[in-house]
């Protein structure tokens, strides 16, 4: 993320459309519910998830500490006093961090020892790391317009790629065609692609998207990337064949977001307001209806919200479809799956009773068979 443009962003990037408020819902931030501990994090950059130990690990510009956040929601201090600003990438039970004006650092994930330390004279804002399929690592350098290859065996680097970049900066590694995916920090930011075997830069697809700052791909191959100009997260298909869809808005600006495989659960640093946003994802898999059938589903106010026990939540159907309504927990576990069933076109209700779930904020979210969705944050109060 490049912060050399944070006053030009506040200053001039356009807040989110009455169109995308009407048609989207933000998604529940994270914070400490009550007593249990206050908030470590400070404009979050990076997040990553450790499947093992079933937490998620966040990197701090503000701090530079990594912040690990348990199954529970309890934060503590992973890594202190190392300057790890940014990217994060976990490679066996190392954690690898892009430390801006420093370079890359490891991490052991059980005893955080510091196990590798590569410096890069002269830098000063290297940010996305991620690794290829042998343990090399990759991170962007934005003022630079170029990407660095770390070479973790030998604590080493290079240049890897310079040319037909300009302010690189989400960077995923692209295992399913052996190739580096990058974003930029730019306006009309394309998606490029560079090739492992001889480090030539070309564009996958053109776009109209500005200010992108992470990417990353879900268990379908559909790829994700957060924008700063909107405070939003689009989904493009796993080929790249049609324009990038809006997944999800945010109360912020969305840094590097990350997808946990795990738990099918998109999660997305919100710089600013210091908190994650945990978006559950459903399949894309769904029921083949045909493309222009013209279904939509829009998800209305519920009542009461917040609720004791029970509430409606309803929403409408342009034309017949089949619909499904899960509610989730702040850290994307399926809590309750309140209805599946196949609904006329109009508005229709659904009644949720919460009485067996704990105090606190939860997500009901509906998908339709033609591959629609929408999420409704709810809050539980007694």
């Amino acid at each position: 993320m490049r912060r050399f443009f944070m006053e030009m962003t506040l200053r001039d990037v356009p807040g989110i459309s009455l169109k995308q408020l009407i048609l989207l819902t933000f998604f529940a931030l994270l914070v400490p519910n009550g007593a249990k501990a206050q908030n470590l994090l400070n404009l979050p950059e990076s997040v990553v998830y450790d499947a093992p130990r079933n937490r998620y690990l966040v990197s701090n510009w503000g701090s530079g500490d990594i912040v690990q956040i348990d199954s529970t929601g309890e934060q503590s201090i992973l890594i202190d006093n190392q300057q790890c600003f940014a990217g994060l990438q976990i490679v066996d039970n190392t954690v690898y961090v892009a430390c801006r004006e420093h370079g890359v650092k490891g991490f052991d994930l059980i005893t955080g020892e510091n196990t590798l330390d590569v410096m890069i004279p002269g830098t000063t804002n290297i940010n996305d790391i991620t690794a290829d399929s042998s343990g090399n690592l990759y991170v962007s350098y934005p003022t630079g317009g170029m990407v660095f290859k770390i070479y973790t065996s030998s604590q080493t680097y290079s240049v890897f790629a310079d040319r037909n970049l300009n302010t690189p900066n989400g960077i995923y590694y692209d295992e399913h065609h052996d190739r580096l995916l990058l974003v930029s920090y730019r306006y009309s930011s394309p998606v490029q692609a560079i090739s492992l075997e001889d480090s030539t830069v070309s564009t996958i697809v053109a776009t109209t998207l500005h200010n992108l700052d992470g990417l990353t791909a879900d268990h379908e191959g559909n790829f994700y990337v957060s924008s700063w100009h909107t405070n939003s997260v689009y989904r493009f298909d796993n080929a790249f064949l049609n324009p990038p869809e809006l997944f999800s808005s945010h109360s912020d600006d969305p840094a590097d977001i990350y997808f946990n495989m795990e738990d099918s659960v998109l999660a997305v640093p919100l710089f600013f307001t210091h908190g994650i946003d945990f978006i559950p994802v459903q399949s894309t898999a769904v029921e083949i209806i045909p493309v222009n059938s013209g279904i939509t589903l829009t998800l209305l106010s519920s009542w009461p919200n917040p609720f004791h026990d029970r509430t409606a939540i309803r929403f409408a159907l342009s034309k017949p479809a089949s619909v499904r309504m899960t509610v989730y927990d702040t850290h994307g576990r399926s809590m309750a799956h309140v209805v599946s069933s196949r609904y006329s076109a109009g508005i229709h209700t659904i009644e949720f009773d919460g009485s067996s779930l704990p105090v606190g904020s939860y997500w009901a979210h509906l998908t339709s068979s033609t591959g629609a969705h929408q999420t409704q944050k709810l809050l539980i109060i007694r």
